[in-house]
């Protein structure tokens, strides 16, 4: 046996004990982040703070179909190949989008 084959051997063999040892741990770990969580009274805010996405500012404007886009992702296709400068909003300008 070459020494490539023994060390793809002995890596295989670590990897496997490696991953047996993880599973057997895997409870006790689990039981002592439980207990930590209970003992000093964490929150589910405190230990997931989920960040809200911001909603885009809409940039560009179509007056044919009365569409809003921010700029962001894909090129709608009224926009598309033309001047953006002639669909820009304008800083004081509102787009009523029907939210309330």
């Amino acid at each position: 046996m070459n020494d490539l084959s023994e060390y793809l051997e002995r890596k295989a063999s670590l990897e496997a004990q490696i991953a047996e040892d993880r599973l057997s741990s895997r409870g006790r770990v689990l039981a002592e982040v439980v207990l930590a969580i209970q003992e000093f009274e964490f929150s589910m805010e405190e230990l997931f703070r989920f960040r809200t996405k911001r909603k885009a500012i809409p940039r560009y404007f179509d007056p044919v179909s009365g569409a809003i886009w921010s700029g962001r992702g894909r090129e709608p296709h009224w926009i598309r190949g033309k001047d953006r400068r002639q669909f820009e909003l304008t800083d004081g300008s509102k787009v009523d989008l029907g939210e309330k």
